[in-house]
Parts: structure tokens; C-alpha cells; sequence
């Protein structure tokens, strides 16, 4: 019965949808290019979003486990953000200027970690569970899961996309939402460049081989995504989450990172979001 329950709960959303306005190339995102982007939010005044997650039901955030770890001060979640400089996030359209609504902020209402490894990279997943229901709006909408016999058996040779406000190549932290396409990876490459064994049922591999830098990231947490096939029209689905290495930089930059496979915790998602 959670089984059947949790998956209504998944078909039933408007997941993943490509904005009608979405920017093709470039490193920027739209206002409203990935709507289900999340920053958490810590108790660091200065320093007050160091993860990243994503929304994927009207009252879960998925994200890394090492981004809930008590000793952050974990204290709430943003979503609908896109220019953290901005009160309000707004585009030129001709001689309109549209904006989005206002971002929205919401608490913690309970965390779900699953035997979480630092030193493996294990199991380095998480749910949170926001202390209300979202309503969905052009800028705050959940992203698919691998849930349907397409999405369930994707093709590697269609590579990745990332999205967040990771470190650039200068070295700063960018006020404004990026994303990045990246490559579908042996794990041998994150093996090498990690010196750590990884498993092909947790883990993924994914970066830029050919014109990747050092010391590039993206939010720790964010979601690792491919705009595919999903209940016969293409939708954005998420993959794996960012969990350690070269991510985004400039978002065309990327050496190999390692991500959380979510294809192998869907049972355990399924599960915890009808709890």
C-alpha cells in the first residue's frame, strides 16, 4: 500500500516541465528555468546556503546527507530563488518586464538520512521534509524521478545536466543560478581521481573531461539531471545528487564528480514520503 500511495503521489505531479521562456546555452539559468531548485539554509549569518537540494513532492526537499549534518545548523529551506542580490528576480521581455513571484521560505519539519558513510561516500542521500505543503507556482515546481519504465532504464550516451550557485572559476561563489551539461562517466574515472572504491549501485560518475578545471563545484546536494523521455513527453529527471568533486564552474567546466545513484533509493523514497 506505501508503495502504490507514494507512487500516486509521484505520478500525479506536473514534474519537470521545460519553461516555455528557458534560456538554451549559455551558463545562466531563466528565472524560472529549473523551478525545483532548493538552498538550504544554515544558522551562518554571511555564509547562510552552503547546500543545495531539490523539490520533488509539495512537501519534500531531496539532498545529501552530509548537507543535514547536525553540526551545520540546519534551519530551514529557500526555494524559487534564482539572484540571491535581487529581492525580485525579473527578465526583459521586449518592453515587458516579467518577474517571478517572491522566493519562499519554510522550515524544517523532519529529516530522513539513510546509514549515512563520510569516509565511503555511502548512502549520501537524505529527505527533508518541509514544516508545510508547497503550492506550485511558474517558479516553485518538484522535478521528476526515475519512476517510469522509460526513466527506469536511461540512455548514458545523453549525458547530464547541473544547476546551482557553485564556486566559478574565479573562485566565488555565483549570486546567480547556473547550470552546466556534463558527461555520463566510467566510475573508474571518480575511482582514480577519489583513490576510494565506488559501488555501480549507489554511486554515478558524471564531469568534463575535455575542458574540466580543479577546484570547481557546484551546490553540494544539488540535483544531477537528464531532460528525457517520461510518460511519452520529455521532462527533466533527477538522477543522482552531488555528493564530492569538480562539478560546476563557469557551468561549462567539469571534472569528475561523484553522485548518488537515486535510481538505487527509490524504494527508500517511495517509502519515506508518505510517512
Amino acid at each position: 500500500m506505501v508503495m502504490i500511495d507514494s507512487f500516486e503521489i509521484l505520478n500525479s505531479s506536473r514534474c519537470g516541465e521545460l519553461p516555455v521562456d528557458r534560456v538554451a546555452g549559455g551558463t545562466e539559468t531563466g528565472i524560472d528555468e529549473y523551478p525545483w531548485m532548493a538552498l538550504l539554509r544554515y544558522d551562518s549569518p554571511g555564509d547562510q546556503f552552503k547546500c543545495g537540494g531539490s523539490l520533488i513532492t509539495n512537501q519534500f526537499v531531496l539532498t545529501a546527507a552530509h548537507c543535514v549534518n547536525e553540526r551545520y545548523g540546519l534551519i530551514g529551506v529557500r526555494l524559487g530563488e534564482h539572484d540571491l542580490n535581487t529581492d525580485e528576480d525579473c527578465v526583459l521581455k521586449g518592453p515587458i518586464l516579467d518577474c517571478n513571484p517572491p522566493v519562499e521560505d519554510y522550515g524544517i519539519g523532519e529529516i530522513f538520512q539513510h546509514n549515512y558513510s563520510y569516509r565511503r561516500f555511502t548512502n549520501d542521500i537524505a529527505l527533508i521534509k518541509l514544516n508545510r505543503k508547497v503550492e506550485f507556482k511558474k517558479h516553485i515546481k518538484p522535478v521528476c524521478l526515475p519512476i517510469t519504465p522509460d526513466a527506469i532504464k536511461p540512455n548514458n550516451d545523453d549525458g547530464y545536466f547541473l544547476a546551482g550557485f557553485g564556486v566559478t572559476e574565479k573562485g566565488v561563489q555565483s549570486n546567480v543560478l547556473l547550470k552546466a551539461h556534463v558527461d555520463h562517466l566510467p566510475l573508474s574515472k571518480c575511482e582514480d581521481r577519489f583513490a576510494i572504491s565506488i559501488s555501480q549501485r549507489m554511486h554515478l560518475c558524471a564531469g568534463d573531461l575535455v575542458t574540466g578545471r580543479d577546484n570547481c563545484r557546484g551546490d553540494s546536494g544539488g540535483p544531477l539531471m537528464r531532460f528525457s523521455k517520461y510518460k511519452k513527453v520529455k521532462r527533466f529527471i533527477q538522477y543522482g545528487i552531488i555528493v564530492a568533486g569538480g562539478t560546476v564552474c563557469d557551468l561549462c567546466k567539469a571534472l569528475p564528480g561523484i553522485y548518488t545513484n537515486v535510481l538505487n533509493y527509490m524504494p527508500w523514497i517511495t517509502h519515506k514520503i508518505v510517512l
